[in-house]
């Protein structure tokens, strides 16, 4: 039995992106700083899963691309199409490889860098930042209590 990891994958970016959604609304109308500090991690935790989900359908297609590949030379009559395997016969793997040497460390380092600003912008906010108001306060726990039980 072959996992769907793409269909978890899916739903785990799906998921992120509305409780990202969700906590920016909650901690608005309740005033909450935290709730707001926990918006950004949830929207830093969205676009870590948006790209786990990329590579995870890069991996999907390699995977599909041998299996063609395989059968083809099950099949095939000695031509000299299947005698060698160059370079460019496997377009999806060479994607995946690229992506993996090119992409994932430069959204690294912006990721990182990004996580930088947002600290220090968060950090600069939070003097001006409203009173929260208390009577809401049980609305934001129990908003994150439902996020911590679903996401984790």
């Amino acid at each position: 039995m072959e996992r769907n990891t793409q269909k978890n994958g899916l739903v785990n970016l799906l998921g992120l992106l509305v409780a990202c959604l969700v906590a920016a609304v909650i901690g608005n109308v309740a005033q909450s700083a935290t709730a707001a500090v926990g918006a950004v991690f949830l929207g830093v935790g969205f676009l870590v899963a948006a790209i786990s989900y990329f590579q995870m359908r890069l991996e999907h297609r390699e995977h599909l691309e041998q299996m063609e590949y395989e059968e083809i030379a099950r099949d095939r009559n000695r031509s000299a199409l299947f005698d060698e395997s160059g370079a460019d016969t496997f377009i999806a793997r060479k994607a995946r490889e690229q992506f993996e040497r090119f992409f994932v460390p430069a959204f690294t380092a912006l990721l990182g860098l990004g996580q930088g600003v947002g600290v220090y912008l968060l950090w600069k906010w939070l003097p001006q930042a409203p009173m929260p108001d208390l009577g809401k306060a049980p609305l934001v726990m129990v908003t994150f209590s439902v996020f911590a039980l679903i996401l984790f």
